[in-house]
């Protein structure tokens, strides 16, 4: 280890990293390596540089290998690290120390959030142990860790993990803590001053900061005891710290850096902020905040600081002004006229004349501008002061704000006009003011998204901006053409197409200014509109910007080449990702001017590998080569060599040189390349294979999935040639070592492994199945993941299905079976039957197709032992038919959709990524089985050419659960009897619906063979009727029993009903009204011992006559009869098919657009709400993004429902209303309305603007889906959650209580034993009253299963909405919630009630999908036409 010190250093120089990051990475493997680490950033004898970029190594290591499964930490190593952190930190208290205490903090930081408490129980006491009332340089080093600790809680999700460690907390750290910050406070306003007041300063920012912590999910009992305290309006702590301003701390004014009292007078605002969203009911019980207000005026008003290094401080003041706004309880501080003008000329004003090229650098930095996602601390006085506008016009002040600020726009504007040399910053000042007072709602994404209606921002544009777009260089000040060109970026979504592209050449011309700023927001803003979408379709296609594209990326590529270093090209990456959306956009349109542009971005390529600086840019470039590649090919296959020829030599050196941060990206351009190629690999692609299959090359995690890419391409060219030369068994080599075993990459080797089967020859892949197999089992069973049965399920279907020569279902089956006795048979049970149906859309059809092999081709599947499995077998292919239509890829799909309208905004670009993919580089999935056409046809083929060479398949069929396979069966069949040429007549003996027994009821014997036929009885009919495939069969016989009438559907399957059942159900218009669907006969006055005189098989149905003064007649559908058989019950076509989702969901979310939703044809609303029936979710993309086009879209369904939050809802988070959702946190998966007797049947809800801020993503999760995964693994506790009731209440608003009717309601409710409702709030829950004694515990176990599977990634759907994209939510199927946000953000939405949204679905169905009944019974319906048949009724 003697050689770390110069390693370390080496590290730090460009010329000598690689290798010295290569001997590090050796080193680092040793045991106490991380211990020697941190002995080493304690040494002050060494060199600092030395100390700090140990520290940050330490880091570096902790965040990647502490939960690594391959490179695992060993426990003894992790225990001693855990033992020396806390002293390490104390011993760092030293200012001089203070970056490498920050480093130290994160790596205890990121070691807590993993072993926190459990493996590092006395972590808290240690640190409340080093409290000291004399030393406050060990205090900061105690509360930075502290800090660094529980800072994290601010973005958690509540629950209960979370609050067993934040309670876990709060019972040893928060008196000790108080005792501390009261002791700090004392000190501070001693009298004279302490000689150490900086450092007793910077203990209290840490302790302002671990206060907010403390209290940024709930208040702890001390805190709230001790509030006034800390908040008094008169004498209050946190009132006395604001004004608190000693002369030693304030620093030099041109410093640029907060003061100390600065930076605690900002984050106790962010505290009373906190507080205002949160707790407001706790603030109001005194004038806390009018004096905050009136503190925050004598602070900042009038522009009272304008130093830079009180930005943060005045932003802070001014978002919580905003925030008070906001909430509503406060509007009598800020209501009137001459408040609203006070406030905007002492306030607001003021702190928009910083300085603006500051602030532009600032901005261009910050999320709003899609930067490189500086926090929210870091927002701009003039952002801060425009959203107190925003706040005000949002909270009903809409014209007095306008008119005020209406007053200052004009005068600033007059003010120009008067001297425009001189007076620029006043017109630069009444943009601002305009932008931020006509923004109502906004996103990254998609700027403003809807406008005050009091301002014609298009007519201000003409007026007073476009002329400042369209000035020559230099004729007006820069700051105005930036203001114009961000004006035009803002407003972008309000400008029609024909506007835009004649805004372009202007743009483009901005590009080559010498102003940075200027020409960085030309490139962003030409970005942005050519992402502008018009529904789901990108507004400006190739032939839009075919003519400007070459000059806009000469402009673009000039810019970059112009910087004089490495760190300088590709520090500006918003230049780059405008050239890579100029590619993608103009497409082939660039084939003349390829050959060119290649060569530049090569140039560019080979300046930046010197030393890689910035991953945004690195994507980008990557990106533009791969898109230009793609495109360009495309539209002339004879441009591949010069991309090879440009492309080999700088690919080469980077792979020599190990420049580990583009290695990912040229393994996935490699492996494009080569599947561009049609025909035979080129040589210079073989000399690749030896380094790609070394040890080395797979050591980089981000590698694998190129490599993997281009291993495939290889295995589907040169299969035989690979085989020949020994490197088949070298990829084995590598899935089996390094990638089966891998839970993080054991996907890719099943790819892999999936190529091989696919492409190598039949003796090659015999002579290695039997050990692939082994690993797969191996690793089955030594750490199983859900993940990890998906995928290897998967491999088996596609074995199957490839239908490879030799590879047979039986060879399968006996190679398994040789590792071990009847092991295939447990593979069948254990793996594939329980995980095929629920196989994503994407893989069904192989699936599928396997499944269907091994039942028909499979001789082992047909005879014992492994008969038994057939029928389950066969069950679960049939479950996969479920939404048939999403196994048929639409043919129209445009291929390059993906990288047209990719978006790196939502992309995390980085080189701690593991996988940095490139859209551009990826390809349509190769279908396997593309053969299949028609995958229901060709099961039936194959169940054909079985039935007649196994006669024990109706045997098998019996087997089955009728309510799965029968409708399938019976489907097949009527399909058959047709005998279409493109499928072989289907034999209806040996697979009719009859050969499928009902598992519901015991199968039963002829009624006729246990009684005689009575004399009344039918004799045999040879009537037909006509079944829903139109096929004609015999009706069933009937016959009269002594209190039954009994039908035979066939030789053995027989309903029975009741005389007195049968005669209540008469549908004719006597006893049953025809339109209002009313029953007229009066039951009681039907005999109870009624018996019909005869009955008789008729073909419509079965006739009945019945004993009366007047002859009475009933006929009943045959349809009717087998969908309403009661004894026994028979298996019925559901009309409800659910699909159970994950994660995975998010590859293909169910959606339909705005104008389908809305077409007066109601096909659209159809579509909509049968997917929110099949999936409990549905998207609405292109919805206008205002309140008013929401709620009439909510309406298409069904009456609002009005509850105590009202009926259509439009909220931020103000806490208007007592509930967690009108705040900033995040929420856990949840249903809403638990505590209603009857919850809400559907959410919609529609995210209309998101600004200043980031985060805020939606969760979705099935409920039904996380259900089903309980009762298969963990039925003990599905069983409790389905019987336990769980009471809960809505108490927040102090006019109502909400407590369900019945608090008898379970987690999972149950109809007929199938599930119909998930109701899951945990932060509603009441007090558990109703639990025995021995269920306390298993109880609080169920919940805490149900938490982990609702919590786990495999279920989490996790989507960033933006304004144009409602979602309508199953309230009583699938879980929302949402991630913490900072900034503002504006959702409208609805409550719509069950029975509303069942009936509209249930009236559409019936006009486009209507059940079997309906179908056969149409005949029957009214004037009002709907059958008295209907099976509803």
């Amino acid at each position: 280890m003697a050689e770390l010190p110069s390693l370390l250093l080496a590290s730090l120089n460009p010329s000598t990293r690689k290798q010295a990051e290569q001997n590090l990475q050796s080193l680092s493997i040793q045991p106490g390596f991380l211990t020697h680490l941190l002995t080493l950033v304690l040494q002050t004898s060494q060199d600092r540089a030395v100390r700090l970029a140990a520290s940050v190594y330490l880091k570096n290591l902790i965040k990647s290998r502490w939960e690594d499964d391959e490179l695992h930490v060993a426990d003894a190593d992790r225990s001693s690290l855990r033992e020396a952190l806390i002293p390490a930190m104390i011993q760092l208290s030293n200012a001089s120390d203070k970056a490498i205490r920050a480093q130290v903090a994160e790596s205890i930081s990121l070691i807590a959030s993993v072993d926190f408490p459990e493996q590092w129980p006395d972590l808290v006491d240690k640190l409340v142990f080093s409290f000291s009332e004399t030393n406050f340089e060990v205090n900061i080093g105690v509360l930075e860790t502290a800090h660094s600790i529980f800072r994290p809680w601010r973005a958690e999700t509540r629950s209960d993990v979370l609050f067993t460690v934040i309670n876990y907390v709060l019972s040893r750290f928060t008196r000790p803590f108080l005792q501390l910050f009261l002791h700090t406070t004392t000190l501070l306003f001693s009298s004279p001053p302490p000689a150490n007041l900086a450092q007793i300063a910077q203990a209290m920012v840490f302790s302002v900061d671990i206060f907010y912590d403390l209290t940024c999910q709930d208040l702890p009992p001390d805190i709230e005891d001790a509030h006034a305290q800390f908040f008094g309006a008169e004498s209050g702590l946190f009132l006395k710290l604001l004004m608190w301003d000693p002369a030693e701390l304030r620093g030099d004014p041109d410093d640029t850096t907060p003061s100390l009292p600065s930076q605690i007078k900002t984050r106790i605002l962010e505290i009373v902020e906190l507080y205002v969203k949160l707790y407001p009911e706790t603030l109001q019980a005194s004038a806390s905040v009018e004096a905050f207000v009136r503190a925050i005026w004598d602070l900042v008003g009038g522009g009272k600081r304008p130093s830079v290094a009180d930005d943060g401080l005045v932003s802070q003041s001014l978002r919580f002004i905003a925030s008070a706004i906001r909430t509503g309880y406060y509007k009598q501080l800020f209501s009137s006229k001459e408040t609203i003008s006070g406030l905007v000329q002492g306030v607001v004003v003021p702190n928009f004349e910083d300085d603006p090229l500051e602030y532009i650098r600032l901005d261009l930095a910050l999320p709003s501008m899609g930067g490189l996602g500086v926090s929210n601390d870091a927002v701009t006085r003039r952002q801060a002061a425009a959203e107190v506008l925003r706040a005000l016009v949002s909270s009903g002040l809409e014209a007095e704000t306008t008119e005020v600020t209406g007053a200052w726009i004009g005068q600033g504007l007059s003010e120009y006009a008067a001297n425009k040399s001189e007076n620029w910053r006043a017109k630069d000042t009444a943009i601002y003011l305009l932008t931020a007072v006509a923004t109502r709602g906004s996103t990254t994404q998609h700027g403003v998204t809807s406008t005050n209606a009091l301002i014609d921002v298009v007519q201000f544009f003409s007026d007073h901006v476009f002329q400042d777009l369209q000035a020559d260089p230099g004729s007006i000040h820069p700051i105005l053409q930036v203001d114009a060109i961000r004006f035009l970026y803002t407003f972008r979504n309000q400008l029609v197409k024909p506007q835009l592209l004649s805004v372009l050449p202007s743009l483009v011309r901005h590009l080559s200014s010498e102003n940075y700023v200027c020409y960085t927001y030309a490139a962003i803003s030409i970005e942005r509109i050519l992402f502008i979408r018009q529904g789901n379709q990108l507004m400006f296609a190739s032939a839009d910007i075919k003519d400007i594209a070459p000059q806009m990326l000469d402009a673009l590529l000039a810019k970059v080449e112009k910087a004089p270093t490495p760190e300088k090209v590709a520090e500006n990456d918003y230049l780059m990702k405008c050239a890579m959306r100029v590619i993608v956009t103009a497409r082939g349109a660039l084939v003349d001017e390829y050959a060119r542009l290649l060569q530049r971005l090569v140039a560019i390529l080979g300046v930046i590998s010197k030393n890689p600086s910035n991953p945004n840019f690195d994507q980008y470039i990557f990106e533009s080569i791969s898109a230009l590649m793609r495109f360009v090919v495309q539209a002339n296959p004879s441009t591949l060599p010069t991309f090879e020829q440009a492309l080999f030599g700088p690919f080469t050196i980077i792979l020599q040189q190990d420049i580990d941060q583009y290695i990912p990206y040229v393994f996935q351009i490699l492996a494009q390349m080569l599947d561009l190629h049609a025909g035979a690999v080129p040589a210079q692609y073989r000399t690749l294979l030896p380094i790609l299959l070394t040890p080395a090359a797979w050591q980089q995690k981000g590698s694998i999935p190129g490599l993997v890419k281009l291993l495939k391409a290889f295995l589907a060219r040169d299969a035989p040639a690979m085989v020949a030369q020994g490197q088949i068994t070298q990829v084995l080599g590598v899935v089996q070592q390094r990638l089966i075993p891998s839970k993080l990459n054991d996907g890719w080797g099943f790819e892999l492994l999936q190529s091989v089967v696919q492409h190598a020859p039949t003796a090659t892949v015999k002579q290695y199945f039997k050990s692939i197999i082994i690993t797969l089992l191996t690793r089955m069973q030594t750490s199983k993941t859900d993940k990890y049965v998906y995928h290897f399920v998967y491999f088996l279907g596609f074995c199957l299905a490839v239908g490879k020569e030799e590879i047979t279902p039986d060879y399968i089956v006996s190679e398994v079976d040789s590792i071990q006795a009847q092991l295939w048979s447990q593979v069948l049970a254990n793996f594939v039957i329980p995980q095929a149906p629920k196989m994503p859309p994407k893989d069904r059809k192989v699936v599928i197709v396997g499944l269907t092999r091994l039942l028909t081709q499979s001789t082992f599947m047909l005879r014992d032992p492994l008969a038994h499995a057939w029928p389950p077998t066969f069950q679960a292919l049939v479950k996969l038919f479920k939404e048939e239509q999403l196994l048929t890829k639409k043919e129209d799909e445009d291929p390059d959709a993906g990288i047209t309208q990719v978006d790196y905004e939502e992309q995390t670009a980085g080189y701690q990524a593991a996988y940095s993919r490139l859209a551009a580089a990826e390809t349509a999935p190769v279908d396997p089985v593309a053969h299949v056409k028609d995958l229901k046809a060709f099961v039936g083929q194959e169940l054909a050419s079985l039935s007649g060479n196994a006669p024990n398949v109706k045997e098998l069929l019996e087997r089955t659960d009728a309510g799965v396979t029968g409708p399938f069966v019976q489907e097949l069949a009527a399909a058959g009897a047709g005998g279409s040429a493109a499928a072989p007549p289907f034999r209806r003996a040996a697979f009719s619906t009859s050969a499928v027994k009902h598992t519901s009821a015991p199968p039963t014997s002829p009624p006729h063979s246990i009684h005689p036929a009575p004399a009344s009885a039918s004799p045999a009919a040879p009537a037909t009727s006509l079944g829903s495939s139109g096929v004609a069969t015999a009706p069933p016989t009937s016959r009269i029993d002594d209190r039954k009438v009994v039908l035979g559907w066939d030789e053995t399957t027989y309903s029975r009903y009741h005389h007195i059942w049968l005669r209540d159900h008469c549908r004719c218009p006597e006893c049953f009204h025809p339109i209002t669907k009313q029953r007229l006969v009066n039951t009681f006055d039907i005999p109870a011992d009624i018996k019909p005189k005869h009955v008789e098989s008729k073909p419509e149905g079965l006739e009945v006559h019945w004993p009366s003064s007047q002859p009475h007649v009933s006929l009943y559908p045959w349809s009717w009869l087998r969908h309403n058989s009661y004894d026994p019950p028979m298996a019925r076509t559901s009309s409800s098919e659910k699909i159970l989702w994950g994660a995975k969901i998010l590859q293909d979310p169910p959606t339909v657009t705005y104008e389908e939703a809305m077409a007066e044809d109601n096909r659209g609303l159809f579509k909509w709400l049968s997917n929110v029936d099949k999936f409990g979710f549905c998207f609405v993309s292109g919805v206008p993004a205002t309140p008013e086009a929401t709620e009439e879209l909510s309406r298409r369904i069904g009456f609002i429902r009005e509850t105590q939050y009202g009926t259509f809802w439009d909220f931020t988070s103000d806490l208007a209303k007592g509930d967690t959702a009108y705040t900033t946190l995040a929420l856990g998966a949840h249903t809403d309305t638990t505590y209603f007797t009857d919850p809400c049947g559907l959410q919609l809800f529609h995210l209309l603007e998101h600004t200043g801020g980031t985060g805020g993503a939606t969760l979705l999760v099935d409920g039904f889906y996380v259900a089903s995964l309980l009762k298969e693994l963990h039925p003990e506790a599905y069983e409790l959650l389905s019987t336990v009731p769980v009471p809960t209440h809505a108490a927040g608003e102090p006019e109502a209580l909400y407590t369900p009717s019945t608090r008898q309601t379970p987690v999972l409710k149950h109809e007929d034993g199938e599930l119909v409702q998930v109701r899951w709030n945990n932060d509603d829950r009441s007090v558990l009253r109703n639990l025995r004694p021995d269920q306390v515990e298993p109880w609080y176990d169920a919940i805490r299963t149900w938490y982990k599977h609702l919590s786990s990634p495999d279920s989490e759907y996790w989507v960033q909405l933006s304004p144009g994209t409602a979602v309508v939510v199953d309230n009583h199927r699938v879980l929302h919630g949402r991630s913490a946000f900072n900034g503002k953000r504006r959702m409208c939405g609805a409550y719509i009630g069950v029975d509303e949204y069942r009936s509209k679905l249930a009236v559409l169905s019936e006009r486009f999908a209507p059940d079997p009944v309906t179908s056969d019974t149409a005949a029957s319906a009214s004037v009002n036409g709907r059958s008295v048949w209907h099976p509803a009724l």
